[in-house]
């Protein structure tokens, strides 16, 4: 009697993998799956009306008007005036190289917890030209001050009603323009996986005014 054969080992799963891909493995190279995962993406950018149509957020952002209440997260903000001037008694200093924009609002902090007052710096974003910039071309931070007693506040309490004036330079070597537009930007709360922690984050626009400015009286 003949003696019965030995059964084939059942091959490993790397000898499996290695045997599937030496199938396609002439058709599949990585230069055509390259090509295929682009003609891919083409195919989708052209079914949403191609790229700035794929990344347009198409978000329209209001114009209101002076004194007109605005809830910019964490705030709710009423703008009244910008006035414009050499000085100001225990604010701004006069200078020979700049003058000043003085922007008259009331802020309220509508959240549950005290608010740094850095986020009303960056809150707001004027169209001027002549503003001081970075190295880098970025327009500094404006100032901002109590309106009841001319100090700086570090945070601005939940609730708390605190009219506010902020304070930018300009150069001379500007004109004065008749009006200016400025944009108020709003924050969201969520959690920075860089900083490990919850804070208000994204700071985008929320409303735009267009103000006359005036002299300082």
């Amino acid at each position: 009697m003949a003696e019965a054969r030995r059964a084939a080992p059942e091959p490993t799963r790397l000898e499996k993998v290695q045997k599937a891909y030496s199938v396609v493995g002439d058709i599949l190279t990585p230069g055509r799956i390259a090509l295929f995962l682009a003609a891919i993406a083409l195919l989708i950018v052209g079914v949403v009306g191609g790229w700035d149509a794929a990344t347009a957020t198409d978000v329209k952002v209001p114009e209101i008007a002076a004194k007109e209440s605005h809830d910019a997260a964490p705030f709710t903000v009423s703008v009244s005036r910008i006035r414009y001037g050499d000085e100001l008694p225990g604010v701004a200093l006069e200078s020979e190289e700049y003058r000043y924009l003085f922007l008259v609002m009331d802020v309220t902090n509508t959240s549950d917890s005290p608010v740094p007052a850095v986020l009303i710096q960056r809150a707001i974003t004027l169209d001027v030209p002549g503003l001081p910039t970075t190295p880098g071309g970025s327009v500094l931070w404006p100032d901002v001050y109590r309106g009841a007693d001319g100090l700086r506040p570090h945070y601005y309490q939940p609730g708390v009603h605190t009219p506010t004036v902020v304070v930018w330079q300009q150069l001379r070597t500007q004109e004065v323009p008749a009006e200016v537009e400025l944009t108020l930007n709003a924050y969201t709360w969520r959690y920075s996986i860089v900083e490990e922690r919850e804070a208000w984050f994204d700071e985008a626009p929320s409303a735009t005014m267009t103000l006359p400015l005036e002299p300082l009286s």
